[in-house]
């Protein structure tokens, strides 16, 4: 839908040497941030790629929730710099940010497929730790497999809502996040309640800018 709209606009006014500004863009997320944070930094990634691509300027619209407009600073900087990146080169992405391992069950190995977008795959980090190739992960095309030791190592006692972030490098761009997560299946429980308030009765055994495992 996002490559159809460019594709749109070229055809109607960029193909006949009309400029495009398009004043406003932006996900509606608001302060509750319904939209989950890797799917939100992909968007923003191919936005600026298709935008740039098309010659197409854009505007960033803001009500105060992105951008401080007293301290003069970014709220979330990495967001600003996907936004920032993709005004002159693309960064890798993935198929999520998040990895889910079932709390209860043996550790298996775990298979991430990279959007290179035309990068080459440059290194796996936890904290400041490179990775080794072979040992913690492998890499098969742009499928990155994440050893079944290496996540038993990352978990610890594999307690619920333990986690651990690893970061993929690419040869430019920004580095992709990907969350490890230790986490069970949700269980909803009964519940009474009153038009005074609304109970959710579900222990959701963990979840990660609001999406469960």
């Amino acid at each position: 839908m996002l490559e159809k709209n460019f594709q749109s606009q070229v055809d109607a006014f960029i193909s006949k040497g009309i400029p495009v500004i398009i004043g406003e863009y932006g996900l509606l997320d608001g302060y509750d941030k319904k939209v989950e944070r890797g799917e939100a930094l992909k968007f923003f990634e191919d936005f600026g790629y298709l935008a740039r691509t098309s010659g197409i300027t854009t505007m960033w619209w803001d009500n105060g929730d992105r951008f401080d407009r007293v301290a003069l600073k970014w709220r979330d900087q990495e967001e600003f710099d996907y936004i920032k990146t993709g005004w002159t080169m693309r960064s890798g992405t993935a198929s999520s940010d998040l990895v889910f391992i079932d709390s209860s069950s043996k550790v298996k190995d775990q298979t991430v497929a990279l959007n290179l977008n035309g990068l080459k795959f440059k290194e796996l980090r936890f904290g400041s730790e490179v990775l080794k190739t072979g040992r913690d992960y492998s890499l098969d095309g742009a499928t990155l497999t994440l050893k079944a030791k290496l996540l038993k190592t990352l978990l610890g006692d594999r307690s619920v809502g333990n986690s651990a972030p690893l970061t993929v490098g690419f040869s430019a761009g920004m580095p992709w996040k990907l969350n490890v997560i230790s986490s069970a299946a949700p269980v909803v429980h009964a519940a009474t309640g009153t038009n005074a308030s609304l109970p959710i009765p579900t222990a959701f055994n963990t979840s990660v800018n609001g999406v469960a495992p």
